[in-house]
């Protein structure tokens, strides 16, 4: 989505702030779309503590098609072949006694559990928590690839 309109700012829910500005740096602007997108395996490839830090690594495994869109009225052109790919995410969370009331990912307040809106606003609209508070629900530090996963992170 972020590519496709060149806003990224619909990642500022999931992420942590040096996440977000490296993912709006480097996403370039594309005229496509992804046509068919299939998970196809999640796998926890470790965890780290740090004190109070806990990170997760996270490899998915997925297949998708994509659509290159056409700048004029004469329509899209698609792509046969699935593609294939994993990644792997950077999960990270503070250890804490604080209890979520929801999760970010359910788009929900993790604070107060309100629903949330479908905006693009990193602060809950009632309570005016950030939605991506380590201390309350997980967020994306990185996204990598599998190969560049280091050994001991």
């Amino acid at each position: 989505i972020g590519q496709l309109t060149q806003n990224t700012d619909v990642l500022k829910r999931f992420c942590t702030p040096s996440a977000f500005e490296f993912f709006q740096k480097s996403t370039p602007h594309v005229n496509a779309a992804y046509n068919r997108l299939y998970t196809q395996a999640v796998q926890v490839l470790k965890t780290q503590v740090t004190g109070n830090e806990i990170r997760a690594f996270v490899a998915i495994k997925f297949a998708y098609s994509v659509v290159f869109l056409d700048s004029g009225a004469s329509g899209s052109q698609a792509e046969e072949d699935l593609n294939s790919d994993i990644k792997v995410l950077e999960l990270f969370r503070v250890k804490s006694d604080a209890v979520a009331k929801g999760s970010v990912f359910a788009n929900s307040c993790p604070k107060c559990g309100a629903a949330q809106k479908d905006n693009l606003s990193a602060i809950c609209v009632y309570c005016q928590a950030p939605l991506n508070d380590p201390t309350l629900d997980w967020v994306v530090a990185d996204m990598i690839d599998l190969k560049d996963l280091p050994a001991n992170p």
